[in-house]
């Protein structure tokens, strides 16, 4: 009898512990959720090193609630399940983060359940962050309804871009391939609330916010929602030591060569041509393998050459890419080419 109940307060001790000490490993697959968040490994190697939940106020004046770190709160695992579950006492909500972990990957989900009417309140749910040490430098893949898409680069460093810190790479995403230095993951959205995949390795977050964010976001106005991803890895490929060949992208004029550096389109250019700079950078980088920042802005800091020049502006009028007697005639679908001054 006495065994029994030994061996019961053993089981019922398991099921409620602290979340520092919560660690479920299946197969190749680990995962711990810590101070930065959820930690998920692939034969040792990180492939998932934080996450974080923050529910704003209306119009993003304040937050009632924002943490990363989990431990703490009411976690319970049951076999290969981790379950925390938060309140949030105003307004009146709770939320469950629950991970499965299996010898085919790691399943992720999150539900955020508010039980009276709110104002619109955003929510950002960065549910997976990513590595740079594994994945910059490598490769990502996209899949729609229409099929895969081709992989494209993941620059070593983050792009310039308007938005200090922020670099959305893929929005609506329904699957997703990275592939890093030793391992690639692939991820599923299970849910009906589609992430964004950022680069947000510049904006002012804490130090290990600073990396890839998977990121949910949607309006909290007084009802549930859940998201959910899964996680499935394997070895790269290609073998880590092996050397990425990058091209380079140069103009040529009067027999002088002259490397690209930047391309730059006005500030308050229209959307149709930053969308072209965008589509340009991404043929340079599938043509070359290399990224080619686009700067948006007024121009007074662009170098003298190397600079390739989308759409109207005063910088490409100064350099003697066009006149307005050219410019004006052109209609919705003309457009100039020409180099020169080391310059396109």
């Amino acid at each position: 009898m006495h065994r029994w109940l030994v061996v019961c307060w053993m089981l019922t001790f398991s099921l409620n512990v602290a979340a520092s000490e919560v660690v479920v490993r299946r197969g190749d697959y680990e995962a711990r959720l810590g101070t930065n968040g959820l930690d998920v490994r692939y034969r040792g190697v990180p492939v998932v090193i934080g996450s974080r939940f923050t529910l704003f106020k209306p119009n993003y004046t304040g937050a009632y609630f924002s943490r990363a770190d989990f431990t703490g709160l009411s976690t319970q695992v049951e076999g290969n399940r981790i379950i925390v579950t938060g309140r949030i006492p105003n307004p009146d909500a709770q939320f469950t983060h629950q991970t499965i972990v299996d010898r085919e990957g790691v399943q992720i989900s999150f539900t955020l359940y508010v039980r009276e009417q709110l104002e619109p309140s955003p929510v950002e749910l960065a549910l997976l962050m990513f590595p740079p040490e594994e994945f910059a430098g490598g490769r990502y893949r996209l899949d729609s309804l229409f099929g895969q898409a081709r992989p494209q680069p993941l620059p070593l460093e983050k792009p310039q871009t308007s938005a200090p810190g922020t670099q959305l790479i893929a929005s609506s995403v329904r699957a997703l391939t990275l592939a890093g230095r030793r391992v690639e993951i692939t991820l599923e959205n299970l849910g009906e609330i589609a992430p964004s995949f950022f680069d947000m390795r510049s904006r002012d977050f804490p130090q290990p916010e600073r990396v890839y964010w998977l990121l949910y976001q949607w309006v909290a106005m007084g009802s549930k929602a859940t998201c959910s991803v899964r996680l499935q890895a394997r070895p790269t490929a290609q073998p880590a030591d092996r050397p990425v060949k990058v091209g380079r992208v140069s103009l040529v004029e009067g027999g002088r060569r002259m490397e690209i550096q930047q391309i730059f389109v006005h500030q308050q250019a229209h959307a149709v041509e930053k969308a072209a700079a965008g589509e340009l950078q991404r043929i340079l980088r599938e043509m070359t393998g290399r990224e080619i920042p686009i700067v948006e802005g007024d121009g007074n800091e662009l170098p003298a050459q190397g600079v390739l020049y989308i759409g109207r502006s005063e910088p490409a009028s100064a350099r003697a890419l066009y006149t307005d007697a050219e410019y004006e005639p052109l209609g919705v679908d003309g457009f100039i080419l020409r180099l020169r001054g080391g310059n396109l």
